[in-house]
């Protein structure tokens, strides 16, 4: 006797998890500078220009790396857990084919 409904659920199971990991993501916060001071521009704006892209781009790196990290936390994860569902399942399977060898 075999129950391929329990891969049925599991498999149906998991996207319903990764949208429910997706969906508490935050959007990155960072603000870009307003656009590039034109010519005859004063001093002031071009240094604050020139000093808000670094902060600009920094923001963004340390998003991109949060998110990087995040990923490879949900992967670790999500490997651990696929793993321990199909033990679940081999453990189940095996229980069924005992039973009906006896």
């Amino acid at each position: 006797m075999n129950h391929p409904w329990i891969c049925a659920v599991i498999a149906l199971a998991l996207p319903t998890l990764a949208s429910a990991a997706t969906s508490a993501v935050p959007a990155a916060s960072c603000q870009p500078p307003k656009s590039p001071p034109a010519n005859g521009a004063s001093a002031p704006q071009i240094d604050a220009y020139n000093n808000a892209l670094p902060k600009y781009r920094q923001c963004v790196q340390d998003y991109v790396n949060a998110r990087t990290a995040d990923a490879e936390k949900y992967t670790a994860l999500a490997k651990t857990n696929s793993e321990a569902a199909n033990a679940a399942v081999e453990q189940y399977n095996k229980f069924v084919k005992s039973a009906n060898n006896h």
